[in-house]
């Protein structure tokens, strides 16, 4: 049965330009719709495009490492990860995580949109320490860079994301990288 409190017109595609010419293209609904009420990351907000920019002009200090593996937490729609999985080293792999099954449905659809050259995967990661913990077992040990964008938006969130990205983070040469804009940033 249809949903007739649907917006038919909430869909959105977003655009990110690499240096190398091509370009990742991900879908979405757009930032007033109702869909984006019950799961924040079935839209593209802005500081994933600022992270995007990020990383492409830092690629070679950040990417470029042999056998790096690299982890996005809260991923949403997948755009910084699949960036990030662009422009990685051809031998590292890439893991996309978000909490939200509804997320990580259209994550899932945008990776494969964008069939990434690298080792790129999705998974489900509730953010605390005990669930980091099982994950790290589960998916091969920590991460040597770990990236995020607008994830923070209730003080509640802080505590199990510090816990998680002291569980999942590499201590010694591990980086994280995060970016968060207000939502009135243009």
């Amino acid at each position: 049965a249809a949903d007739i409190f649907r917006d038919a017109h909430s869909m959105d595609t977003f655009s990110f330009s690499l240096p190398n010419g091509a370009s990742v293209t991900i879908h979405g609904y757009t930032s007033d719709s109702d869909q984006v009420w019950t799961s924040t990351g079935l839209t593209l907000w802005k500081a994933s495009e600022h992270l995007c920019r990020y990383l492409t002009t830092n690629s070679e200090r950040l990417l470029q490492k042999d056998n790096e593996r690299i982890l996005e937490l809260g991923a949403g729609l997948g755009l910084v990860g699949i960036v990030a999985s662009c422009l990685a080293s051809k031998n590292s792999t890439v893991c996309l995580t978000d909490g939200d099954t509804n997320a990580l449905s259209h994550l899932r659809k945008n990776i494969e949109r964008n069939s990434s050259k690298h080792n790129t995967s999705c998974h489900q990661l509730l953010w605390g320490h005990d669930s980091a913990t099982s994950f790290e077992k589960r998916h091969g040990g920590r991460f040597d860079l770990i990236l995020a964008s607008d994830i923070l938006y209730a003080p509640c969130v802080i505590d199990p994301l510090w816990d998680t990205i002291r569980a999942l983070l590499d201590q010694q040469n591990g980086v994280f990288v995060m970016a968060f804009a207000t939502l009135k940033v243009k």
